[in-house]
């Protein structure tokens, strides 16, 4: 089975990241419900070979512990007879959008003429001043190119004749929050909503205990 990078980007556009307390996230996967994955079966698990290796190894531990928490009772990343394996993957995806940014200038809006009538002896004279009048407007849009970087976590799951049978991935958008905590997050939120019955698109949010250290 070969590890394929996505990023539920439709889910994810809205989202701002961690604010306050509270948290947000998307959540896409996909499942093949009729591979037979219950909390009994044996999965190996290997972090993706071409992803950054210090930070996955950093997250091994959490994945194993999340798993054994939602009741799976043989999963490793050390067992040698598995009936399933597990590739997972942390990172940082950037994404580019346009967007279009007013730009303002002045506008003409007419002129406005006052006359002044003075009178010498038996004569009037009569003096006019015209000004042309103007007001801030918009003239125009300019498209500017806005970078938004994403934090993910993904898992795939495989069979031994590399047919995958699960994909499951967690996005946040990049916000106050350290990169690290977002990856933490992301994790424990994953195996919530673990689903091997049926695929989930879904935006997320989650209220975080009061004083949560998010640095």
């Amino acid at each position: 089975m070969k590890f394929t990078k996505s990023l539920c980007i439709a889910a994810a556009i809205t989202l701002t990241g961690c604010s306050q307390n509270v948290m947000k996230g998307g959540v896409y996967s996909n499942v093949d419900r009729g591979a037979g994955l219950t909390k009994s079966s044996r999965i190996l698990i290997s972090a993706y070979k071409d992803g950054d290796v210090l930070t996955n190894k950093r997250y091994l531990q959490n994945i194993e512990d999340g798993f054994h928490e939602a009741g799976f009772e043989n999963v490793s990343s050390e067992i040698e007879d598995y009936d399933f394996y597990l590739i997972y993957d942390y990172r940082s995806d950037t994404r580019s959008s346009t967007r279009d940014v007013p730009t303002f200038g002045t506008r003409n809006t007419g002129s406005a003429t006052n006359c002044t009538h003075n009178a010498y002896g038996s004569n009037v004279i009569t003096s006019c001043n015209t000004q042309n009048q103007s007001q801030i407007a918009v003239t125009g849009f300019n498209q500017v190119q806005v970078n938004t970087e994403y934090h993910v976590m993904q898992m795939q799951i495989g069979t031994p004749a590399h047919e995958l049978v699960y994909d499951i991935v967690m996005v946040t958008k990049k916000g106050r929050c350290s990169k690290w905590k977002n990856f933490e997050f992301l994790t424990q939120e994953a195996f919530k909503r673990l689903d091997f019955n049926n695929p989930v698109d879904e935006d997320f949010k989650v209220e975080m205990p009061q004083g949560y250290d998010c640095g």
